[in-house]
């Protein structure tokens, strides 16, 4: 018997014979299957073509990944080559968050932030109008080690640009060169918090050890909250205690570069997911959280199963495993999520008992 998660977030039973008309083939091991619209990225690198960290879309859709977000890898400057070599030509539904950065993120060997002048709300604003059906809002990274003296006027710019063109922002928070809650109080409904667990400087946790009280308050107003994975940004202690007081995120995501596709500590979204279940996360919420409610909360649109269709039908692997955080520790996982058969508009693109 499989599980499938609907259009309106509800869940309904769906026997073997269902599910083998769904994918239009049979699948072994049906028992205990959960299938969801099709699996989304929400955070990730897919400029391949013109920066150091991009992964092609090809790569996402090997996986089962129907849909995935590019998390500020261009700028106003950049734009135009991303969107005509990847989100035009891409076997896979591909938005983007602008960096406020006219540079985007063509190597992260240095800041994207060398002078001020690089930031530039109205060449963003320009930018976004001209690709406005591929992106979602703006991307800024306030850390000390990117945007350092830089970071407040780089937010200014990106909320800016954000409320003149009724979008969002994404704000990277790992370290954050500002201090943390007056940054999460600016955030508007709709804006997204990226890298939600990381364990360096200011973190979602206060003085005290809780979740801080800006963060429950910018929740309550509608901030998203992403977990951003990625090689730097995922610190088990902090990730263990907010979900221990019931703050899970909107949205799991990888932060996928070269350098964290099938290696550690990331591997990819179905590992990422399974570690936040390990942690306390609820299976259901875990599993919306990589497929219907990025899709949603981020426009990506939403397939459902059947003609034309994404889907992504997933099994747990009880194999026990042990996996890196980003920060020294280790975490031991009593089972993963596997991948046993995905969909793309109604045809059959990935799956095997060992995929995942």
């Amino acid at each position: 018997m499989a599980l499938l998660l609907q259009a309106d977030g509800t869940w309904q039973p769906m026997d073997d014979a269902a599910l083998r008309r769904t994918l239009g083939q049979p699948l072994d091991a049906t028992a205990d299957c959960f299938v969801v619209p099709g699996l989304a990225d929400a955070h990730a690198h897919l400029h391949y073509l013109g920066t150091e960290i991009g992964v092609g879309p090809d790569v996402f859709l090997a996986k089962g990944v129907t849909a995935a977000v590019d998390g500020g890898s261009t700028g106003a400057a950049t734009v135009g080559a991303f969107v005509a070599t990847v989100c035009r030509p891409a076997t896979i539904e591909v938005r983007f968050f602008l960096n406020i950065s006219l540079l985007g993120l063509i190597t992260i060997r240095t800041s994207e932030f060398p002078t001020p002048e690089v930031i530039d709300d109205g060449a963003a604003v320009a930018a976004y109008e001209q690709y406005a059906e591929h992106c979602l809002g703006f991307k800024v990274r306030i850390s000390r080690n990117v945007a350092g003296e830089h970071a407040l006027t780089a937010l200014d710019a990106a909320l800016s640009a954000a409320a003149r063109t009724d979008s969002r922002v994404m704000v990277h928070v790992t370290d954050p060169a500002l201090p943390f809650d007056p940054v999460l109080d600016r955030l508007r409904a709709g804006d997204v918090v990226t890298h939600t667990f990381h364990g360096r400087g200011e973190t979602l946790l206060d003085g005290n050890g809780k979740v801080r009280a800006a963060a429950w308050r910018a929740r309550e107003r509608g901030v998203l909250f992403d977990v951003g994975h990625g090689m730097n940004h995922f610190a088990l202690p902090v990730a263990r205690t907010a979900l221990g007081e019931g703050f899970y995120p909107d949205i799991i995501s990888t932060d996928w570069t070269p350098f964290t596709t099938d290696r550690p500590p990331v591997y990819n979204l179905l590992t990422v997911a399974s570690r936040l279940v390990a942690l306390g996360m609820p299976e259901r919420m875990a599993l919306e959280a990589i497929s219907l409610r990025p899709r949603r909360l981020l426009g990506l649109g939403v397939r459902p199963p059947g003609p034309g269709g994404d889907l992504a039908a997933l099994a747990w692997d009880e194999t026990p495993s042990q996996i890196p955080d980003s920060e020294g520790g280790m975490q031991d996982l009593p089972r993963r999520l596997r991948l046993r058969a995905a969909l793309h508009r109604g045809q059959r693109v990935a799956g095997t008992a060992a995929s995942g």
